[in-house]
């Protein structure tokens, strides 16, 4: 099973239809790309292990043929089984700043610190890697320096949203930019692969901006300590 000049084939092992251990492949001319590989957290009533993630038996069996593993954002579902798979792919590791910094805390917990080769990517930046021609695109998200794919090749353009939020006032990092997404329309796009949760839902949801401005003044007028919790990698 192998993708041809003329082939782009999408492979998702995990998280396509359902949330979290994302474990995307994109195959074209012989070459295989790995976009995220995150972990999903059990219900307490299942069998089996708390934490899961996707099975990668078959990129695993080519990893010669596997070109790299780009890392689109920081949270869990999408950076979180990088410690545990790793060493079945033994690819280097595409990623900006702040998700570099997550991954090696992780790596280091895993005693992989050092071995891993990360590539750290300016958001916005572009690059060739192999078959595959690789733009990487502001998202706004909650946490920071989220990037969403335009991978070129010659048999089409796919455009890989990672998680994203139409969000005009983030606190961390830049606001979105309708007018750069508008510019995909010139660019052939061939498919849109769309990773959002509740985005099939109708309404949208508040500004980080706004959810800023209550939450201070509720800090503000308590009468006592604050205590606010959060998930994890968000800032």
């Amino acid at each position: 099973m192998t993708p041809n000049a003329q082939d782009l084939w999408f492979l998702p092992l995990g998280g396509c239809g359902e949330i979290g251990m994302n474990l995307n492949l994109y195959g074209h001319n012989g070459r295989w790309l790995m976009v995220d590989c995150g972990i999903t957290f059990a219900h307490p009533s299942e069998p089996g292990p708390h934490v899961q993630m996707a099975d990668p038996q078959f990129i695993a069996e080519r990893r010669s043929a596997l070109t790299a593993l780009l890392i689109t954002h920081a949270h869990e579902d999408h950076v979180g089984g990088v410690a545990h798979l790793w060493r079945q792919f033994q690819c280097p590791v595409y990623c900006t700043a702040f998700t570099a910094a997550i991954l090696r805390r992780k790596l280091m917990e895993a005693g992989l610190l050092g071995q891993v080769p990360i590539e750290v990517v300016e958001p916005g930046g572009r690059m060739v890697l192999d078959v595959f021609d690789v733009e990487w695109i502001d998202q706004t998200h909650s946490t920071p320096e989220s990037q969403a794919l335009l991978i070129r090749t010659p048999a089409g353009t796919v455009f890989h949203t990672g998680d994203w939020k139409l969000d005009p006032a983030p606190v961390v990092g830049p606001a979105f930019d309708p007018q750069r997404l508008a510019a995909l329309a010139a660019a052939d796009v061939l498919a849109m692969v769309c990773d959002s949760t509740n985005a099939l839902e109708s309404g949208r949801s508040n500004s980080e901006g706004e959810l800023y401005a209550n939450l201070k003044e509720l800090v503000e007028q308590a009468p006592g300590r604050v205590i606010v919790g959060c998930f994890g990698s968000n800032i």
